[in-house]
């Protein structure tokens, strides 16, 4: 979309090379499988894509790029998943692991709310892959952004 002047700005995640684009790119920190604090998982002190397969996986939709990252990791392993649930939004997947209704994935800094509140274990997921997690903030080159986009671009390089 930002290649396509479809928006200004966007976050992506995953390596990304694209010669129209403006890439700053900065470590999420490893994946972690997200469980409730009742959830069995939630006791382990690191989980395996071969026991995360033993569990009702809740994915996002495929073109996500987090869903594309946890996709290459279990494809890694020879192990695909096929998720018990899909939704559309990483906070949907948030409260549903929380609920404990499924193993949602995602960085602990991307859950560190409902972490900090008791509601989500960050359990990390032991594969080489998992180690470690990129993230992007990007614009088309030679784009020229408004002053409110602009002001945003600045204030994002700053945050992390």
């Amino acid at each position: 979309m930002v290649a396509n002047d479809e928006v200004d700005i966007a976050i992506t995640y995953g390596p990304i090379s694209d010669p129209r684009l403006v890439v700053h790119s900065f470590e999420r920190g490893p994946l972690c499988a997200l469980v409730a604090p009742f959830h069995p998982l939630a006791r382990q002190k690191g989980v395996t894509v071969a026991e995360l397969l033993q569990h009702k996986l809740i994915f996002l939709p495929d073109v996500s790029g987090s869903q594309q990252f946890v996709n290459a990791l279990f494809n890694a392993d020879r192990q695909p998943a096929t998720p018990s649930y899909r939704c559309n939004l990483h906070s949907v997947s948030r409260r549903m692991a929380g609920a404990g209704i499924g193993v949602s994935f995602m960085t602990a800094a991307a859950a560190r709310n409902e972490i900090e509140a008791g509601l989500l274990k960050a359990i990390p997921i032991q594969h080489p892959m998992a180690a470690s997690s990129q993230g992007n903030l990007v614009r088309r080159v030679g784009r020229r952004l408004s002053p409110a986009a602009d002001y945003l671009w600045k204030l994002m390089m700053t945050m992390q």
